[in-house]
């Protein structure tokens, strides 16, 4: 449903732009919190643009230390080092209306289209296989090579909703853009590896209450993420 009003949206869009002056098409880069992008800007009137490009956030290796259960014995087996990996690619198409007349303040809509795994964890040193990890409330098992794997699921489809300084297509040969807005990515549920299913599956909180791991719990917790952009982009004609 959130996808068809989107389209539906940017065939509107397109169908302002078509109906006004000359077309303008632009080029940007950008960086920001939602990572690095590039894409390219389109616009026909003052009232609307549109932006369609991707954007990607560079793998982050944080490491903490979490203890170890065997689930077997149900005692605690000790502490491990733990290695996250926080990386994402994202299809991203915007639509920027401008309702002051000339300005470059704008409302965005649109939609982030990507990967639904941003964040994922495993120990570094294998650990027994009848071990596994405790990350807060949730033991991940591991696997036959004493690997336990942890991750963040998100939604696929992200929508997106801000407001910002700037045009999708400069007036001048080079323009700037701020942006400042959030993408909606659902509740995240905090997954583990299963070498039963050999997939991941949802993670069941358990009454552990450890404290290791924060990460995934504080992000598990956040129904938005919040993107700060800024872009440099080009007109070409």
């Amino acid at each position: 449903m959130k996808k068809s009003l989107l389209f539906a949206a940017v065939l509107c869009a397109f169908s302002a732009l078509s109906a006004g002056a000359q077309v303008h098409v632009g080029l940007g880069a950008s960086i920001g919190t939602d990572g690095i992008g590039i894409d390219a800007g389109l616009t026909a009137t003052r009232w609307i643009g549109v932006r369609a490009g991707v954007s990607f956030l560079p793998s982050i290796s944080p490491k903490f230390n979490v203890k170890t259960y065997n689930w077997v014995s149900s005692s605690s087996a000790g502490d491990v080092k733990v290695k996250g990996n926080i990386k994402w690619s994202e299809f991203k198409l915007l639509l920027d209306f401008h309702p002051i007349f000339g300005s470059g303040f704008h409302i965005t809509a649109g939609a982030f289209i990507g990967n639904d795994m941003p964040i994922k964890a495993n120990n570094i040193d294998p650990i027994d296989a009848k071990e596994g990890l405790l990350i807060n409330d949730y033991l991940v098992r591991a696997d036959a090579n004493g690997i336990a794997r942890a991750a963040v699921q998100v939604k696929k489809f992200k929508p997106y909703l801000g407001i910002g300084f700037g045009k999708a297509v400069p007036s001048g040969r080079i323009g700037f853009t701020m942006d400042l807005g959030v993408k909606f990515w659902g509740s995240p549920k905090v997954m583990a590896f299963s070498p039963d299913d050999n997939q991941y599956v949802q993670a069941l909180p358990t009454d552990f209450n450890e404290s290791g791991g924060n990460i995934i719990k504080t992000i598990s917790k956040i129904k938005v993420y919040p993107v700060l952009s800024f872009r440099l982009s080009g007109r070409i004609f």
